[in-house]
């Protein structure tokens, strides 16, 4: 399977991430620091996200990208838009109410920018841990019904957290 990466760049007020193949939780901290980036900025009204070559997500990545849904909408008041052919990602996406935090395109026209890869960031384990916690989080404040799926997730990360903190 085709290791995961992300590219981006802004053109104005507008903030264009492509996610590519195999997106697992390794890729974490560099998308959460990207994330941290788009935060910071002032001028920030539009978020493009194109997963027309992502080959699979995992739930932390979703996490992340459930929390770029909040800051957009928050920020701004526009939903943030997420574009996907791939009808398994679609699926995903829909069932764990995406569809309301996000506009979903299944058309990948308009992603004509030039985009830079997103720099690796070393992450220690519990930092990970914290990270993959605040993602799950995110998919539960995305849409209640996630945590049938989720909160086991959380309850496991948040003890092994806590253990190491005593």
């Amino acid at each position: 399977m085709a290791e995961g990466k992300i590219l981006f760049t802004t053109k104005h007020d507008i903030w264009f991430l492509k996610l590519i193949g195999d997106l697992r939780y390794s890729l974490g901290p560099a998308f959460d620091a990207l994330i941290d980036r788009l935060h910071d900025e002032e001028n920030l009204k539009n978020v493009l996200i194109d997963l027309t070559e992502a080959v699979s997500i995992d739930s932390t990545n979703f996490g992340l990208l459930a929390r770029i849904a909040r800051m957009t909408w928050n920020r701004s008041k526009r939903r943030p838009v997420l574009i996907s052919t791939n009808s398994d990602i679609n699926m995903l996406l829909e069932s764990m109410g995406f569809d309301q935090a996000f506009e979903l395109v299944d058309d990948p026209q308009g992603m004509e920018e030039s985009l830079d890869q997103i720099p690796s960031v070393d992450a220690s384990r519990d930092e990970k841990a914290g990270l993959m916690l605040r993602a799950h989080q995110e998919l539960i404040r995305l849409d209640e019904k996630n945590r049938d799926v989720f909160q086991n997730v959380v309850d496991l990360l948040e003890k092994g957290i806590s253990k190491k903190k005593r």
